[in-house]
């Protein structure tokens, strides 16, 4: 059923997300425009704690916390 799953992604604004997760299903839409290989039918954020390592403006790595996960449901767009 899954064909693949896209680990990391862009949010709304255009911002890196990298552990933003995309489970693509296979199907038969088709759909022109698009510059992704899949539509994207659903998405939501999976709560879940987890330490993100970001370097500071000094080049220092801080440590984040993380509480949910960006899932993506897609149907491939081929």
């Amino acid at each position: 059923m899954i064909k693949k799953v896209v680990v990391g992604g862009l949010d709304d604004d255009g911002n890196k997300i990298h552990h933003m997760l995309t489970f693509v299903f296979s199907g038969d839409r088709k759909t022109n425009g698009y510059k992704t290989n899949y539509i994207v039918i659903d998405s939501f954020d999976m709560p879940v704690d987890f330490y993100e390592f970001v370097k500071n403006e000094y080049g220092v790595n801080k440590k984040r916390i993380i509480n949910s996960i960006p899932i993506r449901i897609a149907v491939e767009n081929e």
